[in-house]
């Protein structure tokens, strides 16, 4: 019998200068965003052999993601 592949594809997104009102909102919603984003990478690593994912982040995502990693880290 022949092997079958999936790959799971993303693409995440967030809108131009959302992130920091996401962030300056409510603490435990800013937490399950970056959470969200995070679990995929953890989940990636924890079984690389079973499947392949591919992920595609918008470049205004990824901005925005570092400039949140720069803040607080100041």
């Amino acid at each position: 019998m022949a092997e079958i592949y999936h790959v799971l594809g993303l693409h995440l997104h967030q809108p131009p200068g959302n992130m920091p009102d996401v962030l300056r909102g409510a603490q435990h919603e800013a937490i399950g965003i970056i959470h969200a984003y995070d679990r995929i990478a953890r989940y990636a690593h924890r079984y690389p052999d079973t499947a392949r994912l591919d992920v595609g982040m918008s470049g205004i995502l990824l901005d925005q993601l570092e400039a949140a990693v720069r803040g607080a880290r100041s």
